[in-house]
């Protein structure tokens, strides 16, 4: 079994946290090396209710003193994690289908220049709505490939922060915290034949949809 840490990046958007929590469980029961939370609310009501549902899913709640925004989250969950790869998961997400941990670290441990293993969401924005979905709005620039029956689709568009698979090398290198520090990082990693990656074939249906209307907090 591998050294694999987790984490859940949150700022007080307790229904939407519930169901991501309970849809996780019931699609991935992967032995995690290392649970936790990360805390970004400073109302103290939703402290309580967040520490509630840490203790109930058994995760460890890391809070905040102060308001850090999205980067500021992603920078302390960054530099917690300590498995030789990373699973990360926003407050807002649900899950279509089981979750193979071990598949999606296979693709990155034969193929060293990936950054990461994504689960692909539902079309969101209106663009790519009007394409038919987030890969369909630049599907010239993504790559299908596959091993030993296990498929993903390749590209160096973005590094995301949809639930994904991170290896620890990448998240070494520390979240930047800075405004549209999701574009920083991309920049910072995509670079010199480095890629990121989407499970699956490269049109199969969404692995997880988002459910968050609203993104809490600041420096998105």
């Amino acid at each position: 079994m591998r050294n694999v840490s987790h984490f859940v990046v949150t700022d007080g958007r307790i229904e939407c946290l519930q169901r991501t929590l309970q849809s996780f469980k019931e699609n991935c029961d992967y032995p995690f090396s290392q649970k936790f939370m990360v805390n970004d609310c400073m109302d103290e009501d939703l402290i309580k209710h967040t520490k509630m549902l840490a203790d109930q899913y058994g995760y460890e709640l890391i809070q905040h003193d102060t308001k850090k925004g999205f980067a500021g989250v992603y920078n302390t969950a960054w530099a917690l994690s300590k498995g030789d790869y990373v699973f990360n998961l926003e407050d807002d997400f649900l899950f279509n289908e089981k979750v193979d941990i071990d598949a999606m670290i296979d693709i990155i441990e034969h193929n060293q220049y990936l950054v990461q293993v994504v689960l692909k969401r539902q079309a969101w924005n209106e663009e790519e709505k009007r394409a038919g979905g987030i890969i369909e709005q630049w599907a010239d620039l993504y790559t299908e490939k596959e091993m030993n029956g296990i498929y993903w689709a390749e590209h160096n568009l973005f590094y995301s922060t949809n639930p994904s698979i991170t290896p620890k090398w990448v998240i070494d290198k520390g979240w930047q915290i800075c405004p549209s520090s999701e574009s920083v990082m991309s920049k910072m990693l995509l670079v010199d034949g480095f890629k990121s990656c989407y499970y699956g074939k490269k049109f199969d249906a969404p692995k997880v949809t988002h459910i968050g209307d609203i993104r809490n907090g600041i420096l998105y």
